[in-house]
């Protein structure tokens, strides 16, 4: 593929790579360099299909050739000896003047819009971040550069997030807890286990001297006086996505909400005689509300095949809101103190 790509989150994700661990002075190659095989594996499968290249090679350094583990790229792999390596490392090498040059244009393009900043820092954070935390409760979210980096501060600034550059440690270092609500809102460090889970216990420690007990469970239920899904939850409530998600299962344990799928979004509610469809099922009620019918009556009303009519109807089913009778014909049920919500 050697034309102009469509830009999107996938492809920034490798931008934000390649921007912390990316040699961006040669001109005959893509190369990114990482001691995590995850992120040399995410990487090459981005930038494998965007270019649709065979030619990539890994090179795989360490110090002692029998302590080289044994992971399978699914490419052509040379293995070295590097004496000073502490654990091994790998490079992506993509080699191809054009395609470097082509790569140059998506990293610049992807870098001029704002939309792309999260997943960007995801994988800047990914490639060159850590968290530091010690004595009087410090947590400092880092950023490793040699130097000040114009674009880097760009996006902090974007996010109006408090930092400092440190140049005798030689990073970034983002503090208080409102930047750490911005950095968990866009979860950072989704990309790499060992920094998310540590930065996710630094954060969860902030919340427990910050706010009463329960405080975010009794918040969201304050805000499902109508029904919500759990990203518009994250945004209302700035969290991240995964945290609102694992607070709403807990919820809904407790038997405190409930979640209706429509149309592959999850819509929570705390109202107990809620009870919330699509619009093709409220179709499906309306023609059962004055008459029994069969799948196949349905299927030919609907022209579309009889499976899907039967998942449909079982749903409804499910919801308490048709049955059938002995004879197979589907009718709708009266419910009484129910409300019924499209969305």
């Amino acid at each position: 593929m050697l034309g102009k790509p469509k830009l999107n989150r996938r492809i920034a994700l490798c931008v934000g790579l390649w921007l912390g661990d990316g040699d961006n002075q040669t001109k005959s190659e893509i190369a990114f360099t990482n001691n995590n095989t995850d992120l040399i594996k995410l990487f090459k499968k981005i930038i494998g299909q965007l270019f649709n290249a065979k030619n990539v090679r890994i090179y795989v350094y360490s110090n002692e050739r029998l302590r080289i583990p044994k992971i399978k790229f699914n490419c052509k792999v040379n293995f070295y000896i590097d004496k000073r390596a502490r654990k091994p490392y790998y490079i992506f090498r993509l080699a191809s003047v054009e395609l470097n040059k082509i790569w140059k244009d998506i990293v610049k393009n992807s870098c001029n819009c704002e939309e792309f900043y999260p997943t960007i820092l995801q994988g800047f954070f990914a490639a060159e971040g850590s968290i530091k935390t010690g004595k009087r409760s410090e947590r400092v979210v880092r950023i490793s550069q040699g130097k000040e980096n114009k674009f880097i501060e760009k996006i902090l600034d974007y996010f109006k997030l408090h930092y400092i550059f440190d140049k005798r440690a030689r990073s970034y270092e983002i503090t208080r807890k409102e930047s750490w609500d911005t950095l968990a809102n866009i979860d950072i460090a989704r990309l790499y286990y060992d920094k998310h889970k540590k930065f996710w216990n630094a954060y969860n420690s902030f919340k427990q001297e910050h706010y009463p007990k329960f405080y975010l469970k009794n918040k969201l239920l304050e805000l499902l006086n109508q029904p919500k899904t759990s990203k518009e939850l994250a945004i209302e409530t700035n969290r991240s996505h995964s945290r609102i998600s694992e607070l709403l299962g807990i919820l809904k344990k407790e038997n405190k909400v409930k979640n209706f799928r429509v149309r592959s979004k999850d819509y929570w509610t705390k109202e107990s005689n809620l009870i919330i469809i699509s619009k093709i099922k409220e179709n499906y009620l309306n023609y059962l509300n004055n008459q029994m019918m069969t799948i196949l009556d349905l299927a030919n009303v609907f022209n579309i095949e009889p499976c899907s009519v039967r998942k449909n109807l079982h749903q409804l089913k499910r919801l308490g809101l048709v049955d059938k009778n002995i004879n197979g014909k589907w009718y709708i049920k009266i419910l009484k103190d129910k409300r019924i919500m499209i969305k």
